[in-house]
């Protein structure tokens, strides 16, 4: 038994000029875009997995620097707050019942208040983590060990005469007794 096979060629359309060089054809390749829309095209791509590795790992915290008021010597300061938040947020209409928690892996592992977020509202991960670092402000704003105290107080210290003591009048008669009582 004899087999034939027909090949069939087709023709297909694309952007490839053809080019005839000594009797060869060959296609010639060109990009669409410019080099700097290929680069920056991959550095997005990069910078995408490098957030979902960050969002696999865990452990993201946050970080600020802000400037407080003594409130003590009034003089301003500068306090570092960071924090590394984690919370439990519960996509629902309502508050999850225990059974709820308990078909949840994860869930039922963790403690604490759970927080409803409705699944088609809207969610402000800035202003979340505005909230978490305010929560960690100071009550008492206060510079540290080197704090001179409240303005107005900071007196040069009076070292007492031990030569001459002006005694007020009005003591003079407590001090009168008190040389009474110590003489027997």
């Amino acid at each position: 038994m004899d087999v034939i096979i027909f090949l069939q060629t087709t023709i297909i359309a694309t952007n490839f000029p053809i080019m005839e060089n000594k009797n060869k054809k060959t296609l010639q390749f060109s990009w669409p875009y410019k080099r700097k829309n290929y680069v920056l095209f991959g550095v997005g791509v990069f910078v995408i997995i490098v957030g979902y590795l960050i969002m696999y790992l865990g452990g993201v915290n946050s970080f600020t620097i802000v400037t407080l008021c003594c409130d003590r010597c009034l003089n301003q300061f500068n306090q570092k707050l960071s924090c590394t938040p984690s919370e439990l947020i519960w996509l629902g209409d309502e508050q999850p019942t225990a059974d709820e928690l308990e078909l949840s892996g994860e869930v039922a592992e963790m403690e604490g208040l759970v927080d409803v977020l409705d699944p088609r509202g809207q969610f402000d991960p800035q202003q979340w983590a505005f909230e978490q670092l305010n929560l960690l402000l100071p009550v008492v704003n206060h510079c540290g060990d080197h704090c001179p105290g409240p303005p107005g107080l900071q007196q040069q210290p009076v070292i007492p005469d031990t030569k001459t003591k002006a005694v007020d009048p009005r003591w003079q008669a407590l001090q009168q007794l008190q040389q009474q009582i110590d003489q027997p």
